[in-house]
């Protein structure tokens, strides 16, 4: 979630949006960066569960 952070904002000092094409990711706008990051959120998740898997 750190890097995924810190991705979004390198994109918001350079004066940038990220916008997917195959989900609704738009992060210039508000409810676009919330996805972004819940998006990030369930990635952590889903690696921790792998993790304990093994």
């Amino acid at each position: 979630m750190k890097d995924l952070l810190t991705l979004m904002a390198r994109i918001d000092a350079a004066d940038a949006g990220f916008g997917s094409l195959t989900e609704a990711i738009d992060t210039t706008t508000p409810g676009g960066r919330m996805m972004m990051q819940v998006v990030g959120a369930f990635a952590e998740v889903e690696r921790e569960m792998i993790r304990e898997r093994r």
